[in-house]
């Protein structure tokens, strides 16, 4: 193409651009009185006050507020600061500007700068019905910092955002499509608050906590007030006057319970689809069926299904944000080996002395918190104090977890929560292990450490390259990541999935005839929930199944919480076992229960006044045992709401009955008459006034009192809760079912049977936690 193409083709664009302007106003002219059309529009703005502007057509509403103002077309830009000028002729004077410029003779940047343009003034090339319907709808204008709406702009959804908004006006549901970092967990709710699509509020699911309260704050952050919340398993700060509330899949699942048809939201996001949790498998076919519920009414829901890699929602539109991202060289072990850490070690070492090293800030994926903690002990003890070395995983503190973005050289080391959940941008190079922990429950829960699929690999790869050229360090053979699975198998498979066979029969609805987008087997939960008589024989759940529900915990561990005045020490027993909470056995004395080792450290926790130095002294993490106390808590107030019927209306009923027998304890449990027997005296239920209401005011998870009366009781208790999870000695060695197990954290015993929580299989080892010591003389009671 010669010179004098080119500058033809300007010429046109530049003819196009003053066209559309024109089109543009004229459509805006019934806004204005036709008298002072030729007058600029000046909207000022001053920071603690927008000051009321109107005019003949009440182009502005008169309840202006600090926060927002609502216009009557979506075409005036942003630009809130101190003063604001919307001048008629801003897109005249900047085109001049491009087309003036010596160095603007190639069209590529023609095109970039006019799209510039385009946007800041919400006018976009090709899109002239998507204006004509934004100008429908009132549009609130929010009053951002220019640092933040420069941030904004970088984002390669923003440029997206009326096609988006015009998709979305047009579907019920639409999926989007686009990689990590891409800005479509926190803009999205944005555009479609400030485009008035959602009468009701906009919620955002997030398969992890870690993420639902990062991405909150990051959407109260950008619109500079308190416009998000979040709700996750036992924290809640949404107010009345929230608009956008982030929860986990998990929390809207039970929202479901109360009300069936989420009538308290118009949008649904449901984000990280690609993940494939076990909740998202329940949750998508629900919010499927509300949406044809619900629009055939007035009241009307949308929803939205985003992903790095969407590849089971084809029957949708789909929107794909277009990245240009920067080239990422990606390197593979020559040679295969097992140990991991040993490699990553090595790459780093190599790395950092290199004499040509320019790497300011490297992401470390490993396959657990362990791991972590291993390497991060042989880096110590390098000579690299340039750089910062930051663990990074969902047990931190949110302190702890904001230090990764703090702009200094740093070696993170982190967990798969570094894939999706947090977007670090200064990323020069990852290394990747390859290897990753996963769950998996069939007859126990056993966690493995196992090759990550391709789609995850493609993910850890994306978090370089973002904001210039990276390198992905694969510390595994090609052949190897030739034989990974394409996609990561999804978490119903791999689980018995107890918990959602009983909510799903709380709905009402039999969970073998569910549509999941794959088959799933039920027949192992609901062979559990009979025996523990959560469901009867004919399938139905039983009253004390409709009581078990209501907690956020498994089946296994509700079970022990349906009685009336149960003691608290049951409660923190349950939050235990359901919390990841690690220990140092030699800071707690000899115990024939792990668990019971953990209360203790609680207990004490609680008895301490100064609780920093008491995490720190023992290697304790702070935050993890305050979990563990607001998730006892929730318990406890659960209970408290749950509806047991009043005496008088009991007479007379006597069905579905559940007894635990122990030695020495008969726990009945009992919807018709609910009640504690303790034969010796040797349980005491203990009931100060703050653990007789925790409905009282100012009563916080820190005022809850526990107290261990009886250790046996406990471990009678744990024995009923793991009775499945009966390990025996055998020789010098113990055995579970044929297989060899070994002990975690020192933990030493020379009992002849144990039963445990969990296992975790590692380098071909299998190591057992939270084991409790059990006396054969019980087996009879069980």
């Amino acid at each position: 193409m010669n010179r004098k193409e080119k500058n033809k083709i300007k010429f046109q664009k530049k003819i196009e651009v003053k066209k559309r302007r024109a089109d543009l106003m004229k459509k805006l002219s019934v806004y204005y009185d036709e008298s002072e059309m030729i007058q600029k529009d000046i909207i000022k703005v001053n920071k603690k006050k927008i000051k009321k502007y109107e005019d003949n057509k009440n182009i502005i509403n008169k309840n202006v507020s600090n926060e927002e103002c609502f216009v009557t077309h979506s075409e005036i830009n942003k630009y809130m600061d101190d003063n604001i000028y919307i001048e008629s002729d801003v897109i005249d004077n900047d085109i001049e500007k491009i087309f003036d410029k010596e160095n603007s003779t190639q069209e590529d940047y023609v095109e970039e700068k006019i799209e510039n343009i385009l946007k800041e003034e919400y006018i976009k090339e090709n899109r002239s019905q998507t204006v004509t319907d934004n100008i429908k709808h009132n549009v609130k204008v929010l009053k951002r910092k220019e640092s933040i709406q420069k941030f904004r702009q970088n984002l390669p959804i923003f440029y997206e955002e009326s096609e988006i908004v015009s998709l979305l006006r047009s579907h019920d549901i639409i999926c989007i499509k686009g990689s990590t970092g891409s800005g479509k967990s926190t803009q999205i709710p944005q555009f479609i608050y400030e485009n008035n699509l959602s009468e009701k509020r906009i919620c955002i699911t997030q398969p992890r906590r870690l993420a639902a309260i990062s991405i909150s704050n990051r959407i109260n952050y950008e619109m500079n007030g308190k416009y998000s919340g979040y709700k996750i398993k036992y924290e809640n700060n949404v107010k009345r006057n929230t608009k956008i509330k982030v929860v986990t899949e998990g929390i809207l699942l039970r929202e479901i319970m109360n009300d069936k048809n989420l009538d308290e939201y118009s949008v649904i996001i449901i984000d990280e689809a690609h993940e494939r949790t076990a909740n998202l498998e329940a949750l998508i076919p629900l919010v499927e069926e509300m949406v044809n519920k619900r629009n055939n009414g007035e009241d009307k829901l949308k929803v939205i299904i985003m992903s790095a890699t969407l590849t089971e929602f084809n029957q949708y539109p789909l929107f794909e944000i277009k990245e240009k991202p920067f080239q990422v060289k990606v390197s593979y072990e020559e040679k295969s080996n097992g140990n991991y850490i040993s490699l990553a070690y090595n790459r780093i070492l190599k790395l950092l002395k290199s004499q040509e090293n320019t790497v300011k800030n490297i992401l470390v994926f490993l396959a657990s918190k362990k791991d972590i903690y291993t390497l991060n002990g042989m880096l110590s003890k390098e000579n690299i104090k340039k750089y910062k070395i930051l663990p990074l995983h969902s047990s931190l503190s949110d302190i702890e977890q904001k230090k990764v973005f703090l702009p200094e050289k740093k070696i993170i080391l982190s967990t798969n929560i570094a894939e999706t959940s947090i977007t670090i941008s200064d990323i020069d190079v990852v290394i990747d292990s390859g290897k990753a922990k996963y769950r998996v429950e069939t007859d126990s829960i056993e966690y493995l450490v196992d090759f990550i699929s391709k789609s995850s690999a493609e993910q850890r790869m994306g978090r370089t390259g973002r904001t210039c050229d990276g390198v992905c360090y694969r510390l595994y053979t090609g052949e190897e990541f030739e034989n990974m699975c394409n996609e990561t198998v999804p978490e119903i498979l791999m689980c018995r999935n107890d918990g959602l066979y009983l909510f799903l029969k709380a709905l009402k609805i039999k969970p073998e005839n569910f549509p999941f987008k794959i088959n799933v087997d039920f027949s192992k939960a609901k062979n559990f929930l009979t025996e523990i008589k959560a469901i009867n024989i004919n399938g139905k759940l039983t009253k004390l199944g409709k009581n078990m529900v209501k907690y956020p915990i498994l089946p296994r561990y509700s079970r022990i919480l349906n009685l009336k005045n149960t003691p608290n020490i049951l409660f923190l027993l349950c939050a235990v076992l359901d919390c990841e909470f690690d220990y140092k056995r030699k800071y707690v004395e000899d115990e024939k229960s792990e668990v019971i080792s953990k209360l203790r450290i609680i207990i004490e926790y609680l008895e301490n006044d100064n609780k920093d130095k008491f995490c720190e002294d023992r290697k304790i993490k702070k935050k993890r045992i305050e979990d563990v106390l607001k998730l006892s808590f929730q318990l406890i107030k659960i209970n408290e709401g749950i509806n047991l019927r009043k005496a008088s209306e009991m007479k007379g009923i006597n069905n579905e009955k559940d007894t635990i027998s122990i030695h020495k304890n008969t726990i009945e449990i009992d919807d018709t008459k609910t009640n504690i027997k303790t034969s010796d005296s040797t349980l005491e239920v203990i009931e100060s006034e703050n653990e007789k209401s925790t409905n009282k005011k100012n009563i916080t998870f820190k005022d809850i009192k526990y107290k261990i009366e009886d250790e046996e009781y406990l471990r009678k208790i744990l024995f009923k809760i793991f009775s499945d999870n009966l390990a025996v000695k055998i020789g010098s060695e113990y055995f579970y079912k044929n297989k060899k197990i070994t002990f975690s954290n020192d933990f030493i015993t020379t009992e002849k049977y144990i039963v445990f929580e969990h296992l975790i299989t590692s380098n071909k080892k299998t190591i057992v936690q939270n084991v409790t010591v059990i006396e054969e003389s019980w087996f009879e009671y069980i």
